[in-house]
């Protein structure tokens, strides 16, 4: 069964929920610059948008029960677009 998808204006996002996916982005960058301890990086924004996008799809199209449509509005992306990243990474068959 679809859920229904809230207008953006309904959603309310606690400041604790706004604040933790922020905390914990951030948290992981410095982990992760720390853990270089000074080695040079390349492609780290490559890197980041990989690490993030993946489970953020996987998560969605969880929620959506594999709805694609439905998964695609949620996330505010063409379905089009939807179908390429999950084929990017290897959730859907070409």
């Amino acid at each position: 069964m679809a859920r229904k998808i809230k207008k953006k204006k309904d959603i309310k996002l606690s400041k604790e929920n706004k604040e933790s996916l922020n905390e914990a982005v951030t948290h992981s960058i410095r982990n992760y610059f720390t853990e270089l301890d000074g080695q040079p990086t390349t492609d780290f924004y490559s890197l980041v948008l990989q690490q993030i996008e993946m489970p953020l799809l996987i998560e969605t199209m969880e929620y959506t029960n594999q709805n694609q449509t439905l998964a695609s509005k949620i996330l505010g992306l063409n379905r089009g677009t939807l179908r390429t990243k999950l084929r990017q990474y290897k959730l859907i068959d070409n």
